[in-house]
Protein backbone atom coordinates (compact mmCIF):
# COMPACT_ATOMS: atom_id res chain seq x y z
CA UNK A 1 0.00 0.00 0.00
CA UNK A 2 1.73 3.43 -0.85
CA UNK A 3 0.31 6.91 -0.41
CA UNK A 4 1.08 10.06 -3.00
CA UNK A 5 0.42 13.62 -2.55
CA UNK A 6 0.28 15.82 -5.13
CA UNK A 7 -0.05 19.68 -4.49
CA UNK A 8 -0.05 22.69 -6.98
CA UNK A 9 0.43 26.03 -5.36
CA UNK A 10 0.23 29.34 -6.97
CA UNK A 11 1.88 32.69 -6.23
CA UNK A 12 -1.41 35.02 -5.51
CA UNK A 13 -2.58 32.95 -3.03
CA UNK A 14 -1.66 31.81 0.67
CA UNK A 15 -3.36 28.85 0.55
CA UNK A 16 -2.80 25.98 -1.82
CA UNK A 17 -5.18 22.79 -3.03
CA UNK A 18 -3.76 19.56 -2.42
CA UNK A 19 -4.90 16.53 -4.56
CA UNK A 20 -4.38 13.30 -2.09
CA UNK A 21 -5.02 9.75 -3.71
CA UNK A 22 -4.45 6.30 -2.31
CA UNK A 23 -3.34 3.40 -4.40
CA UNK A 24 -4.38 0.43 -3.04
CA UNK A 25 -4.75 -3.08 -5.77
CA UNK A 26 -4.33 -0.60 -8.50
CA UNK A 27 -7.43 1.53 -7.82
CA UNK A 28 -6.49 5.39 -6.96
CA UNK A 29 -8.94 7.16 -4.79
CA UNK A 30 -8.24 11.15 -4.98
CA UNK A 31 -8.60 13.28 -1.74
CA UNK A 32 -9.14 17.07 -2.13
CA UNK A 33 -8.24 19.46 0.87
CA UNK A 34 -7.20 22.66 1.77
CA UNK A 35 -4.40 23.70 3.57
CA UNK A 36 -3.22 27.47 4.79
CA UNK A 37 0.31 28.30 4.03
CA UNK A 38 1.94 25.12 2.82
CA UNK A 39 3.50 26.66 -0.03
CA UNK A 40 7.46 25.01 -0.08
CA UNK A 41 6.26 22.47 2.65
CA UNK A 42 4.99 19.60 0.75
CA UNK A 43 6.17 20.97 -3.06
CA UNK A 44 9.62 21.57 -1.50
CA UNK A 45 11.25 24.59 -3.39
CA UNK A 46 10.13 24.01 -6.48
CA UNK A 47 6.57 25.16 -7.44
CA UNK A 48 4.24 24.90 -9.98
CA UNK A 49 5.56 21.30 -10.00
CA UNK A 50 3.92 18.44 -8.98
CA UNK A 51 5.93 15.78 -6.48
CA UNK A 52 4.82 12.14 -5.21
CA UNK A 53 5.74 10.65 -1.85
CA UNK A 54 5.72 7.56 -1.13
CA UNK A 55 5.62 6.83 3.28
CA UNK A 56 5.67 3.17 3.68
CA UNK A 57 4.32 1.78 6.89
CA UNK A 58 5.72 -1.27 8.39
CA UNK A 59 3.65 -4.40 8.27
CA UNK A 60 4.63 -5.61 11.88
CA UNK A 61 4.48 -2.14 13.54
CA UNK A 62 3.83 -1.98 17.32
CA UNK A 63 1.84 0.41 19.02
CA UNK A 64 3.04 -0.44 21.76
CA UNK A 65 5.84 -2.73 23.09
CA UNK A 66 6.89 -3.97 26.69
CA UNK A 67 9.95 -3.07 28.14
CA UNK A 68 11.17 -4.18 31.43
CA UNK A 69 7.25 -3.87 32.85
CA UNK A 70 6.78 -1.10 31.60
CA UNK A 71 4.53 -0.39 28.33
CA UNK A 72 6.76 2.38 25.86
CA UNK A 73 4.86 3.50 22.89
CA UNK A 74 5.91 2.42 19.79
CA UNK A 75 4.81 6.24 17.74
CA UNK A 76 7.84 7.72 19.70
CA UNK A 77 11.10 7.78 19.13
CA UNK A 78 13.47 5.61 20.48
CA UNK A 79 15.38 7.67 23.58
CA UNK A 80 11.70 9.20 24.01
CA UNK A 81 10.08 5.98 24.15
CA UNK A 82 12.50 4.58 26.84
CA UNK A 83 11.93 7.81 29.22
CA UNK A 84 8.66 5.90 30.03
CA UNK A 85 11.00 3.38 32.19
CA UNK A 86 11.11 4.44 35.80
CA UNK A 87 14.77 5.40 36.33
CA UNK A 88 16.08 5.60 32.44
CA UNK A 89 16.26 9.99 31.29
CA UNK A 90 16.68 10.94 28.41
CA UNK A 91 20.59 11.27 28.66
CA UNK A 92 20.82 7.66 29.60
CA UNK A 93 18.44 6.72 27.12
CA UNK A 94 20.60 8.85 24.12
CA UNK A 95 23.47 6.52 25.20
CA UNK A 96 21.88 3.42 25.64
CA UNK A 97 20.31 3.62 21.96
CA UNK A 98 24.33 4.58 20.48
CA UNK A 99 25.40 1.28 22.70
CA UNK A 100 22.91 -1.08 20.92
CA UNK A 101 23.68 0.43 17.29
CA UNK A 102 19.31 1.82 17.14
CA UNK A 103 19.62 4.51 15.02
CA UNK A 104 17.59 7.76 17.21
CA UNK A 105 15.27 8.47 14.86
CA UNK A 106 13.45 5.35 14.28
CA UNK A 107 10.19 4.67 16.13
CA UNK A 108 9.96 2.23 18.82
CA UNK A 109 7.59 0.10 16.93
CA UNK A 110 9.90 -0.41 14.40
CA UNK A 111 11.79 -2.04 16.59
CA UNK A 112 12.20 -6.03 16.40
CA UNK A 113 12.66 -8.67 19.27
CA UNK A 114 16.14 -8.14 19.29
CA UNK A 115 16.48 -4.62 19.00
CA UNK A 116 14.46 -4.91 22.15
CA UNK A 117 16.40 -7.29 23.77
CA UNK A 118 19.69 -5.85 22.77
CA UNK A 119 18.80 -2.69 24.37
CA UNK A 120 17.31 -3.92 27.63
CA UNK A 121 20.73 -5.55 28.06
CA UNK A 122 22.63 -2.32 27.97
CA UNK A 123 20.37 -0.93 30.37
CA UNK A 124 20.65 -3.48 32.52
CA UNK A 125 24.65 -4.15 32.67
CA UNK A 126 25.86 -0.59 31.80
CA UNK A 127 29.36 -1.41 32.50
CA UNK A 128 29.88 -4.17 30.33
CA UNK A 129 29.14 -1.81 27.34
CA UNK A 130 31.69 1.22 29.35
CA UNK A 131 29.22 3.52 29.83
CA UNK A 132 30.33 6.09 32.31
CA UNK A 133 29.76 6.42 35.87
CA UNK A 134 28.68 9.70 36.04
CA UNK A 135 25.60 8.32 33.04
CA UNK A 136 24.31 6.16 36.33
CA UNK A 137 21.96 7.33 39.11
CA UNK A 138 23.22 5.08 41.77
CA UNK A 139 26.33 6.60 42.68
CA UNK A 140 28.97 5.01 45.03
CA UNK A 141 25.84 3.06 46.63
CA UNK A 142 25.93 3.01 50.94
CA UNK A 143 26.82 -0.70 51.12
CA UNK A 144 29.32 -2.02 48.27
CA UNK A 145 30.24 1.60 46.84
CA UNK A 146 29.37 0.50 43.05
CA UNK A 147 27.87 2.29 40.46
CA UNK A 148 25.13 1.28 38.58
CA UNK A 149 21.06 1.70 37.14
CA UNK A 150 18.66 1.20 39.17
CA UNK A 151 15.49 0.66 36.87
CA UNK A 152 11.70 -0.25 37.55
CA UNK A 153 11.22 -1.89 40.83
CA UNK A 154 14.43 -2.28 41.41
CA UNK A 155 14.55 1.39 41.99
CA UNK A 156 11.59 1.37 44.33
CA UNK A 157 13.57 -1.22 46.31
CA UNK A 158 16.30 0.80 46.58
CA UNK A 159 14.67 3.80 47.57
CA UNK A 160 12.47 1.89 50.68
CA UNK A 161 15.63 0.46 51.64
CA UNK A 162 17.46 4.14 51.36
CA UNK A 163 14.72 5.40 53.83
CA UNK A 164 14.41 2.41 55.89
CA UNK A 165 18.20 3.26 56.76
CA UNK A 166 17.42 6.87 57.32
CA UNK A 167 15.15 6.03 59.64
CA UNK A 168 17.17 3.96 61.52
CA UNK A 169 19.89 6.44 62.48
CA UNK A 170 17.04 8.93 62.99
CA UNK A 171 18.40 11.23 60.38
CA UNK A 172 15.98 14.03 59.68
CA UNK A 173 14.94 13.23 55.99
CA UNK A 174 14.25 9.93 57.13
CA UNK A 175 12.14 10.81 60.02
CA UNK A 176 10.13 13.51 57.99
CA UNK A 177 9.07 10.65 55.09
CA UNK A 178 8.33 8.48 58.05
CA UNK A 179 5.76 11.37 59.17
CA UNK A 180 4.70 11.65 56.16
CA UNK A 181 5.77 15.31 56.03
CA UNK A 182 7.15 17.08 52.97
CA UNK A 183 11.22 17.23 52.88
CA UNK A 184 12.79 20.05 51.73
CA UNK A 185 16.71 20.55 50.29
CA UNK A 186 17.99 22.18 53.10
CA UNK A 187 17.23 21.12 56.94
CA UNK A 188 14.23 22.99 58.14
CA UNK A 189 11.78 23.20 60.86
CA UNK A 190 8.80 23.25 59.28
CA UNK A 191 6.06 21.24 57.04
CA UNK A 192 6.15 23.20 53.88
CA UNK A 193 7.34 26.74 52.40
CA UNK A 194 4.50 28.93 53.74
CA UNK A 195 3.83 32.29 53.47
CA UNK A 196 6.52 34.87 53.12
CA UNK A 197 8.84 32.24 53.62
CA UNK A 198 11.38 32.02 50.91
CA UNK A 199 14.47 28.82 50.53
CA UNK A 200 16.12 29.08 53.59
CA UNK A 201 15.57 33.24 54.41
CA UNK A 202 13.54 33.45 58.36
CA UNK A 203 10.56 36.28 59.02
CA UNK A 204 11.77 38.91 61.00
CA UNK A 205 10.72 39.62 64.78
CA UNK A 206 8.14 37.21 66.54
CA UNK A 207 7.40 35.80 63.29
CA UNK A 208 10.30 33.47 63.25
CA UNK A 209 8.86 30.61 65.43
CA UNK A 210 5.09 31.24 63.77
CA UNK A 211 5.41 27.73 61.43
CA UNK A 212 6.60 26.29 64.44
CA UNK A 213 3.64 27.28 66.56
CA UNK A 214 1.42 26.21 63.91
CA UNK A 215 2.45 22.48 63.96
CA UNK A 216 0.12 20.02 66.03
CA UNK A 217 0.30 19.96 69.50
CA UNK A 218 1.61 17.66 72.30
CA UNK A 219 -0.47 17.07 74.99
CA UNK A 220 1.27 15.49 77.76
CA UNK A 221 -1.47 14.25 80.76
CA UNK A 222 1.00 14.01 84.06
CA UNK A 223 -0.28 11.39 86.82
CA UNK A 224 1.00 9.96 90.18
CA UNK A 225 0.49 6.59 87.88
CA UNK A 226 -0.02 6.75 84.58
CA UNK A 227 1.00 9.29 82.39
CA UNK A 228 -0.32 9.57 79.40
CA UNK A 229 0.57 12.01 75.63
CA UNK A 230 -0.56 12.33 71.81
CA UNK A 231 -1.19 15.30 69.45
CA UNK A 232 -4.16 17.41 70.01
CA UNK A 233 -7.09 16.55 68.21
CA UNK A 234 -6.74 12.56 68.29
CA UNK A 235 -9.52 10.52 69.42
CA UNK A 236 -7.05 8.72 72.23
CA UNK A 237 -3.31 9.14 73.37
CA UNK A 238 -0.04 8.09 71.27
CA UNK A 239 1.32 6.63 74.42
CA UNK A 240 0.30 5.64 77.69
CA UNK A 241 2.07 3.76 80.70
CA UNK A 242 3.22 3.70 83.85
CA UNK A 243 4.49 6.67 85.71
CA UNK A 244 7.91 5.04 87.43
CA UNK A 245 11.19 4.80 86.86
CA UNK A 246 13.25 1.63 87.39
CA UNK A 247 16.50 0.51 88.29
CA UNK A 248 18.24 -2.70 88.58
CA UNK A 249 18.49 -3.38 92.15
CA UNK A 250 21.44 -5.58 92.05
CA UNK A 251 25.39 -4.70 89.96
CA UNK A 252 25.50 -6.47 86.71
CA UNK A 253 28.19 -9.77 86.95
CA UNK A 254 27.06 -11.61 85.10
CA UNK A 255 26.19 -12.46 80.80
CA UNK A 256 22.45 -12.07 80.20
CA UNK A 257 21.82 -9.65 82.84
CA UNK A 258 19.85 -6.16 82.36
CA UNK A 259 21.85 -3.89 80.52
CA UNK A 260 21.19 -0.06 80.81
CA UNK A 261 20.87 1.52 84.55
CA UNK A 262 17.49 3.15 83.59
CA UNK A 263 14.19 1.59 83.06
CA UNK A 264 11.09 3.30 82.09
CA UNK A 265 7.61 2.66 80.10
CA UNK A 266 7.20 -1.47 78.95
CA UNK A 267 10.76 -2.39 79.93
CA UNK A 268 10.17 -1.32 83.29
CA UNK A 269 6.85 -2.99 83.55
CA UNK A 270 8.40 -6.39 82.31
CA UNK A 271 11.70 -6.40 84.70
CA UNK A 272 10.03 -4.69 87.73
CA UNK A 273 10.85 -8.01 89.65
CA UNK A 274 14.38 -7.19 89.40
CA UNK A 275 13.83 -3.41 89.31
CA UNK A 276 13.99 -1.09 92.23
CA UNK A 277 11.12 0.93 91.60
CA UNK A 278 10.28 4.81 92.21
CA UNK A 279 7.72 7.27 91.40
CA UNK A 280 8.60 10.94 89.92
CA UNK A 281 5.22 12.00 91.30
CA UNK A 282 3.64 11.49 94.69
CA UNK A 283 -0.34 12.96 95.10
CA UNK A 284 -0.14 15.18 91.67
CA UNK A 285 2.91 16.86 92.65
CA UNK A 286 6.43 16.47 91.25
CA UNK A 287 9.02 15.25 93.77
CA UNK A 288 11.70 13.72 91.89
CA UNK A 289 12.35 16.48 88.84
CA UNK A 290 15.48 14.58 87.16
CA UNK A 291 13.07 11.16 86.80
CA UNK A 292 10.32 13.55 85.50
CA UNK A 293 12.74 14.84 83.05
CA UNK A 294 13.86 11.05 82.11
CA UNK A 295 9.92 10.39 81.33
CA UNK A 296 9.25 13.48 79.65
CA UNK A 297 12.60 12.82 77.37
CA UNK A 298 11.31 9.38 76.69
CA UNK A 299 8.06 9.97 75.48
CA UNK A 300 10.09 11.80 72.50
CA UNK A 301 12.25 9.00 71.94
CA UNK A 302 11.61 6.65 69.21
CA UNK A 303 9.66 4.03 71.20
CA UNK A 304 6.55 6.39 71.63
CA UNK A 305 6.19 9.65 69.57
CA UNK A 306 9.03 9.75 67.45
CA UNK A 307 9.09 13.41 67.20
CA UNK A 308 11.52 16.30 67.45
CA UNK A 309 10.17 18.36 70.75
CA UNK A 310 11.95 21.73 69.57
CA UNK A 311 9.23 20.95 66.65
CA UNK A 312 5.78 20.62 68.40
CA UNK A 313 4.62 23.14 71.49
CA UNK A 314 3.40 21.42 74.53
CA UNK A 315 -0.21 21.16 76.27
CA UNK A 316 1.16 20.25 80.13
CA UNK A 317 -1.11 19.08 82.83
CA UNK A 318 -1.18 20.04 86.75
CA UNK A 319 -2.90 19.11 89.65
CA UNK A 320 -5.03 21.83 91.38
CA UNK A 321 -3.03 22.77 93.99
CA UNK A 322 0.44 22.81 91.97
CA UNK A 323 2.67 24.74 93.73
CA UNK A 324 3.94 28.06 91.60
CA UNK A 325 7.56 27.10 91.71
CA UNK A 326 6.52 23.61 90.52
CA UNK A 327 5.11 25.68 87.18
CA UNK A 328 8.20 27.09 86.31
CA UNK A 329 10.60 24.50 87.38
CA UNK A 330 8.70 22.42 84.68
CA UNK A 331 8.68 25.72 82.21
CA UNK A 332 12.48 25.63 82.20
CA UNK A 333 13.08 22.12 81.87
CA UNK A 334 10.53 22.14 78.69
CA UNK A 335 12.43 25.30 77.27
CA UNK A 336 15.70 24.91 78.45
CA UNK A 337 16.60 21.09 77.72
CA UNK A 338 14.13 20.19 75.43
CA UNK A 339 13.80 23.90 73.46
CA UNK A 340 10.12 23.76 72.58
CA UNK A 341 8.35 26.64 70.98
CA UNK A 342 5.63 27.61 73.26
CA UNK A 343 4.05 25.97 76.67
CA UNK A 344 0.71 25.88 78.43
CA UNK A 345 0.08 24.17 80.96
CA UNK A 346 -3.61 23.83 82.63
CA UNK A 347 -5.37 22.12 85.26
CA UNK A 348 -6.67 18.77 84.71
CA UNK A 349 -10.06 19.42 85.93
CA UNK A 350 -10.40 22.43 83.62
CA UNK A 351 -9.72 20.46 80.37
CA UNK A 352 -11.54 17.59 81.38
CA UNK A 353 -14.79 20.04 81.53
CA UNK A 354 -14.18 21.50 78.24
CA UNK A 355 -14.00 18.29 76.68
CA UNK A 356 -18.06 18.42 77.67
CA UNK A 357 -18.45 21.27 76.06
CA UNK A 358 -19.11 23.31 79.16
CA UNK A 359 -16.86 26.23 80.89
CA UNK A 360 -18.68 25.81 84.43
CA UNK A 361 -19.17 23.07 86.65
CA UNK A 362 -17.69 20.79 89.61
CA UNK A 363 -15.46 17.83 88.32
CA UNK A 364 -14.70 15.07 90.80
CA UNK A 365 -10.90 14.04 89.27
CA UNK A 366 -9.75 10.78 90.70
CA UNK A 367 -6.50 9.85 90.21
CA UNK A 368 -3.74 6.82 91.75
CA UNK A 369 -2.85 8.97 94.38
CA UNK A 370 -5.22 12.14 95.35
CA UNK A 371 -8.76 13.27 94.64
CA UNK A 372 -10.13 16.31 93.69
CA UNK A 373 -13.29 17.73 93.64
CA UNK A 374 -12.94 21.31 91.57
CA UNK A 375 -15.40 23.93 91.30
CA UNK A 376 -15.05 26.00 87.98
CA UNK A 377 -16.79 29.36 87.26
CA UNK A 378 -16.14 30.02 83.21
CA UNK A 379 -13.10 27.97 82.83
CA UNK A 380 -11.38 28.84 86.35
CA UNK A 381 -11.08 26.80 89.16
CA UNK A 382 -11.79 28.36 91.88
CA UNK A 383 -9.23 27.81 94.80
CA UNK A 384 -11.00 28.56 97.52
CA UNK A 385 -14.12 26.37 96.85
Amino acid sequence: MSIFIMSKSSDRHSECCTDMGVSSGGRSLPISFWSPRCRGVLTGRSEGKKRKMSLIIPEKFQHIHRVMNTNIDGNRKVPFALTAIKGVGRRFAFVVCRKADIDINRRAGELSEEDLEKLQQVMQNPSQYKIPNWFLNRQKDIKDGKYSQMLSTSLDNKLREDLERLKKIRLHRGLRHYWGLRVRGQHTKTTGRKGRTVGVSKKKGAMDSYDVIANQPVVIDNGSGVIKAGFAGDQTPKCRFANFVGRPKHTRVMAGALEGDLFIGPKAQEYRGLLSLKYPMEHGIVTDWNDMERVWQYIYSKDQLQIFPEEHPVLLTEAPLNPLKNREKSAEIFFETFNIPALHIQMQAVLSLYSTGRTTGVVLDSGDGVTHVVPIFEGFAIQHG
